[in-house]
């Protein structure tokens, strides 16, 4: 499966590439992400030993990661995802602000997601001769798991 963004919105299905053959689809920068969720204000520390100790309601998981040389012609696709995360944040509909992330890699990982609360996605030229663009994205994988992405060789 090749490395791609998929969602529906109010106006239709869209999968966002950067349209590059294998391996120039990659994803740069995967750092994957993990934060407990627990008490407002941190866990306490205790007085007579200093060790911290609290509990957590659960763990996210999410990843940073880039999509690059998306052309031009993309542009729209890309403004209609970034609007997609962001309404997903504040909605009351479950559905809403979810995409699919294949990764692309020797295994297939698919991952459903939103946006990491908090987080903005990015987007900058990073080729003016070329006109691409780069999207930095910051997801919360839905199925509260580790996330994983794998490339059987290395791309300099």
């Amino acid at each position: 499966m090749a490395t791609s963004i998929a969602w529906t919105d109010e106006s239709g299905s869209v999968t966002l590439t950067n349209g590059k053959p294998v391996p120039g689809d990659r994803l740069a920068g995967w750092l994957p992400m993990a934060r407990t969720i627990g008490p407002e204000g941190g866990n306490p520390v205790a007085l007579g030993s200093g060790i911290t100790y609290g509990w957590e309601h659960r763990v996210d998981f999410g990843v940073k990661f880039s999509l690059e040389y998306i052309p031009q012609t993309s542009l729209r696709d890309v403004q209609r995802l970034i609007l997609w995360l962001l309404r997903g944040e504040t909605s009351s509909n479950g559905g809403e602000g979810v995409v699919t992330l294949n990764t692309g890699d020797q295994v297939g990982n698919s991952y459903n997601c939103r946006i990491w609360p908090g987080s903005t996605p990015e987007l900058e030229q990073m080729d003016r001769n070329q006109i691409e663009y780069r999207l930095t994205l910051e997801l919360l994988n839905t199925a509260q798991d580790f996330m994983v992405c794998g490339y059987d060789e290395q791309v300099s």
